[in-house]
């Protein structure tokens, strides 16, 4: 549960959490006890005469600050890593490779985790 305040009333009530904001946290290496500065690149843009404001992922590699156990950490560095790999395959398409996808609804007992053996397609 997250804190939600109206704007209108003031009254504060307790409201489930959005997936963007879990997603959020998964990817944070903040999670795994690591300071990070630099894993996004924001830039303003001109578009049709309107600004537009980009934002581009950095690879990890090329992170300006990455410290390690830098505070106590939820999980530890090599699960965050696996974490990490996991929700890059259930991703359906990344950086335009083709993902497995994640499991979806239906009555498939292996929907979404089943590949051809032919092609590789879901």
């Amino acid at each position: 549960m997250r804190r939600h305040r109206s704007i209108h009333t003031r009254q504060l009530s307790w409201v489930p959490p959005r997936q963007t904001l879990i997603l959020r946290l998964l990817h944070n290496p903040i999670y795994a006890g690591a300071y990070v500065f630099g894993r996004h690149e924001y830039r303003l843009d001109l578009v049709n005469g309107q600004l537009c404001k980009r934002v581009r992922r950095i690879p990890q590699d090329a992170w300006g600050i990455c410290l390690r156990d830098h505070h106590p950490a939820y999980i530890g560095g090599d699960e965050f890593m696996a974490n990490q790999k996991k929700l890059r395959d259930n991703d359906l398409k990344h950086n335009g490779q083709e993902g497995r996808g994640a499991a979806r609804e239906g009555s498939g007992l292996l929907q979404g985790l089943v590949l051809c053996g032919r092609c590789g397609h879901p």
